[in-house]
């Protein structure tokens, strides 16, 4: 049957709209119409709940809903400090017992939290990062691909040596909002705004203006659209501390903030977040709960809608979108060697890319040789992002020929650290260069595997496996059939028909009653959400506009083709003390327990001797860090071709968990 949602219909002349009338009119229903929830034209929030099955007796707040893994995330300092938790929704008023992430988001970088996630997965938290005199909140940035977050960096363009958290990215991921003490506010925490650039960098923040910071402090926004922004402040004055906010921006202008009084209280009250177009979460130290900062629910009361002068209806036939997701795939570890063509110091061409060309890991073909080509690509990227990681590039020569010598060995390094200046602006004091004595090859009896470089990071997030955008995903329908009419038609002046703020049909190229189609791919972008939105605009021949909403919920079904993932580091053992050294930097950086060894045999199925030393010395390593070290050798050379030659002489760092 056809689904139809009626939002609001204002009767104010067209001519005679002035700012101020339309900002009488819009506040009424802008908590919804600028939403992409949106269902009704007044609606206030009640029905206030404690999430006790969530929350314990220490702080537990900033609740986020990650639509790409149907969890909701929130922080908590029930384990001593500020790590992030997950739960999945039983109901729509109850959730299972909180566990915390086990993944990378969760490593010992001091105190993370308020995470935000845009539809394509792209996802943003703060965390301390020491500055020059003293530790700082910062921002970092991160991506979610199935179960596993990619090791989160820093994002410098937004980051200074001042508070800065509290991020809010936009469902596009275009804009980004936070809250910084930075110098330049109006007040003691400000809200602050950036836009993704079109080489994937943010822009320099703009304090978001005097509409909305005052004096006092603005914290936790969440926007919804590009348009509506929820936010607490104690600036604004009311009932207690801090409360939440709601501005709508109109004609490009913030509006002053609108009190969400049926949810403030005269105790702290902030973190708002929106579940559904009926369940609204925030944090609250208000009396009765169960600790400090409790996590509260609230639902949505609508209200009747006034008289309609012009009658307008949005449909379709079907109930819902279905989305099914196969999720489950391969993991690819970054192999920190690049080999070298005998008696030459050019890296060879397939390694390097145009810098005219765009690189991105999310759009890296999932295969074996397309990712190890990219090696320098990847941690040139990561380097970029993360400005306080270094490398160390050791050149290597193979004694197999006489022009194989140190100095053709230290060319090859500084060839390496070349490329990542110019094509990736590192800074020449983050890449150090070694050249090493050239080997003889009756060492490992492969002539050629010492013409090459290793690269060495400061931190093992530049050698984090490479996690593609995962499975296959299909949409049905496959495409959505809207029908658009109004009564009486002779009262009808124009009217355009929206999808999530995009035009697809308007009185220019249809006639009422009009039926129109629109293939779900080209929604592709939208189906990361709960919801899509279809949005009609009418106005009659006396200037009144009617505005309609139509609301298809987004149902999603996932089948995994493997419950157990991991993170896989891929390390060289010509010399086991280093091998040795970056597994204590890894075990450390990932705080683990227990972790696989994986070496490969030859054919006859045994370990190269320089392997052997190099397991044995891990061991004792893992033996002093109280991990456990499993060694289950493999026969097969699961590795690119490119190098599958010398796979005898690398070993991978498995660490396994299994997805929530």
């Amino acid at each position: 049957m056809p689904i139809e949602l009626v939002i609001l219909e204002s009767k104010t002349s067209g001519e005679e709209i002035t700012r101020n009338s339309m900002i009488r009119y819009l506040t009424v229903f802008l908590l919804l119409v600028m939403l992409p929830f949106s269902l009704s034209a007044q609606e206030l929030w009640g029905n206030v709940r404690n999430c006790q099955e969530l929350n314990s007796a220490s702080d537990d707040f900033a609740p986020v809903w990650n639509p790409l893994q149907q969890l909701l995330y929130f922080n908590s300092e029930r384990s001593g400090r500020s790590v992030f938790y997950i739960a999945s929704q039983n109901s729509r008023s109850s959730f299972s017992a909180p566990a915390a992430l086990n993944d990378v988001l969760n490593a010992k970088r001091g105190n993370q939290s308020y995470l935000t996630i845009s539809s394509s997965g792209e996802a943003y938290f703060s965390a301390f990062r020491l500055g020059e005199q003293r530790s700082y909140l910062s921002i970092f940035r991160s991506l979610v691909n199935g179960s596993l977050w990619n090791p989160p960096t820093s994002v410098e363009e937004l980051n200074d040596e001042s508070f800065n958290s509290h991020p809010a990215i936009s469902r596009s991921g275009s804009s980004l909002i936070f809250s910084s003490d930075r110098a330049g506010g109006m007040g003691e925490t400000d809200l602050w705004i950036s836009r993704k650039q079109t080489d994937g960098n943010w822009s320099q923040p703009l304090n978001i203006g005097d509409a909305i910071n005052s004096s006092g402090n603005e914290i936790t926004p969440f926007l919804v659209g590009e348009d509506s922004l929820f936010f607490a402040s104690d600036g604004w004055g009311g009932k207690g501390g801090y409360e939440i906010f709601l501005s709508v921006k109109i004609a490009g202008l913030w509006q002053p903030p609108i009190p969400l009084s049926e949810i403030n209280s005269e105790f702290d009250d902030s973190d708002f977040m929106l579940l559904d177009y009926e369940n609204a979460f925030f944090a609250s130290n208000r009396t009765g709960g169960a600790g400090k900062l409790d996590i509260y629910q609230a639902q949505r009361k609508l209200i009747a809608e006034p008289n309609k002068t012009l009658e307008i209806t949005l449909s379709t036939l079907v109930p819902n979108i279905i989305v099914k997701e196969q999720q489950g795939g391969k993991i690819f570890p970054i192999i920190p060697v690049l080999y070298f063509a005998r008696n030459t110091d050019q890296i060879q061409p397939q390694f390097k890319s145009d810098r005219t060309s765009p690189f991105s890991e999310s759009t890296l073909a999932a295969e074996d040789d397309s990712v190890y080509a990219r090696t320098l690509d990847i941690i040139g990227s990561r380097m970029k992002m993360d400005s306080s990681t270094s490398l160390t590039v050791i050149g290597w020569a193979d004694k197999s020929t006489k022009t194989e010598t140190i100095e053709l060995a230290g060319r090859r390094a500084e060839s390496v650290k070349k490329y990542l200046m110019e094509r990736w602006n590192i800074t020449e004091k983050r890449v150090i260069i070694h050249a090493s004595e050239p080997i003889d090859t009756t060492v490992s009896g492969i002539k050629g595997q010492y013409a090459r470089i290793d690269l060495q990071p400061d931190s093992p997030d530049l050698l984090a496996p490479f996690v593609p955008r995962q499975g296959s995903i299909k949409i049905t329908p496959s495409q959505l059939e809207l029908g658009v009419d109004a009564r009486p038609r002779a009262l009808l002046k124009s009217w355009e028909c929206f999808v999530d703020g995009r035009v697809v049909a308007n009185s220019k190229n249809k006639k009422l009653p009009a039926k129109f189609t629109i293939p779900t791919k080209d929604l592709s972008s939208f189906i990361s959400s709960d919801s899509l939105e279809f949005t009609l605009h009418a106005l009659d021949t006396l200037g009144s506009a009617s505005l309609k909403t139509l609301v298809l919920p987004i149902q999603h079904i996932r089948t995994k083709t493997n419950s157990s993932v991991s993170n896989d580091y891929f390390l060289p053992i010509i010399q086991p003390s280093v091998a040795a050294a970056m597994f204590e930097n890894i075990a450390r950086e990932r705080d683990i327990t227990t972790c696989i060894l994986q070496p490969y045999t030859d054919v006859s199925g045994k370990l190269n001797p320089l392997c052997r030393s190099a397991i044995e010395e891990i061991k004792s390593k893992a033996s002093k860090l109280n991990v456990s070290v499993k060694v289950v050798p493999k026969k097969e050379k699961e590795v690119p071709t490119a190098i599958e030659q010398f796979a005898t002489l690398y070993l991978s760092i498995i660490i396994e968990h299994r997805e929530p």
